[in-house]
């Protein structure tokens, strides 16, 4: 089964045809679903702490960071992944515009470097 990573690398490399407006929908829609992805991964790698966690995302990758030893260089990727998804989520284009991905292949090396990050956790 593929990694969520290479399913978004896969729809991103599919929708090269669509229109500019449609490929940064699906960005945005694939910037949603890396980051919950990634947290759910993040959730299970720190369960133990899971009653100590923020409910509140930036918080909580802190709290993983601070807490459970996330890398700075994980956080960072982590918060930069929460900024996109909190922009495409709440519909703020203009944070989109100013903090979004510079393209497509920006957000794709993005999401792979968190997956590497989040499989190095897994393993132990």
């Amino acid at each position: 089964m593929p990694s969520a990573p290479s399913v978004v690398a896969r729809r991103i490399g599919q929708a090269v045809a669509g229109s500019a407006a449609d490929r940064r929908r699906r960005l945005q829609s694939n910037a949603s679903l890396a980051f919950r992805d990634a947290v759910r991964r993040l959730d299970a790698v720190y369960v133990a702490r899971a009653a100590e966690a923020p409910a509140d995302f930036a918080a909580r990758i802190g709290f993983w960071r601070d807490a459970c030893g996330l890398s700075d260089r994980a956080h960072d990727r982590m918060q930069q992944l929460r900024i996109w998804r909190n922009a495409s989520e709440h519909h703020d284009e203009a944070r989109w515009d100013r903090e979004g991905p510079r393209s497509e292949d920006a957000f794709v090396a993005l999401v792979k470097a968190v997956d590497e990050d989040l499989a190095r956790l897994e393993k132990g």
